[in-house]
């Protein structure tokens, strides 16, 4: 369970550093769905990133 919260952790802060950074680690999918350079989206993958670490930190301390 502890490997499993750091992957989430690791997963959580590397959305939040492509949604501050608009950082397209999506690749190419940026010229398919215009939405991803919208600010909305920035703002929704920066919560999820922040809720994905929170999850990790929960699932390695409370393994």
């Amino acid at each position: 369970m502890f490997g499993t919260g750091v992957m989430n952790l690791l997963l959580g802060i590397l959305l939040v550093y492509s949604a501050i950074t608009k950082w397209k680690w999506m690749g190419s999918m940026a010229d398919r769905f215009p939405m991803v350079e919208s600010d909305i989206y920035r703002i929704i993958v920066g919560i999820a990133g922040v809720l994905v670490a929170i999850l990790g930190l929960f699932m390695m301390f409370n393994a």
